[in-house]
């Protein structure tokens, strides 16, 4: 038996991280050393005034109007192409086009791709006013194993760490026990154990 298949992997992996980030990847030393990225980052847009400042009048409503979905749409833009380039340099995952509808509360979600595009690997999503500004990343158990082909848990640690990750929304453990060690009973002892509580201060176990 090779040891290296004895080893718990990562069958799940969601987590959300703030959009501002993008903002500042010019200034991540850590995207420039790990992405050797050295080309020029898809600028974000001004946001719209309400008042003109030549005349000193407050912009007429639907000219406002007109200006902030210009702006949206040129910050949504330049966030998904900064996103792009993000995932296909730190995680080596690609993301598809942007779809005209989101997911769990967010305005837009893409599909996320191994790097040659054969293989789905989960979901981005992003925007929304409710959402404060957060994107949200679900990778399934093809999606993590595509990950982990391109980086190691220590690096994808400090780049989590990099977006301000602080608390992972799911991870889901795997493990091909060859040894015999971890069997049913043993989970039937855990499970007495409240091995199986599930987020802060749970009390309902799962199994």
């Amino acid at each position: 038996m090779n040891t290296s298949d004895n080893v718990v992997r990562v069958d799940a992996l969601s987590f959300s991280f703030n959009v501002s980030y993008m903002r500042d990847l010019s200034k991540w030393y850590e995207f420039k050393s790990v992405s050797g990225y050295t080309g020029a980052l898809p600028e974000f847009p001004t946001p719209p005034a309400q008042i003109n400042f030549r005349t000193g009048l407050t912009l007429d409503a639907a000219d406002y109007q007109r200006q902030l979905d210009d702006y949206l749409h040129e910050h949504y833009g330049a966030v998904y192409q900064r996103i792009f380039l993000f995932f296909d340099r730190m995680f080596g995952l690609s993301v598809g086009p942007v779809r005209s509808r989101g997911m769990q509360g967010y305005t837009h979600s893409c599909r996320l791709f191994s790097a040659d595009g054969q293989h789905e690997c989960g979901w981005l999503m992003f925007g929304g006013a409710n959402q404060k500004d957060t994107a949200h990343v679900q990778l399934s158990g093809v999606g993590c194993r595509y990950l982990f082909m391109h980086t190691t848990p220590y690096l994808l640690w400090n780049t989590l760490r990099g977006l301000g990750v602080t608390r992972l929304s799911r991870i889901d453990l795997c493990f091909d026990d060859f040894t015999g060690n971890f069997d049913t009973a043993y989970a039937l002892t855990a499970y007495k154990d409240r091995a199986f509580l599930t987020g802060k201060g749970g009390r309902v176990q799962v199994l």
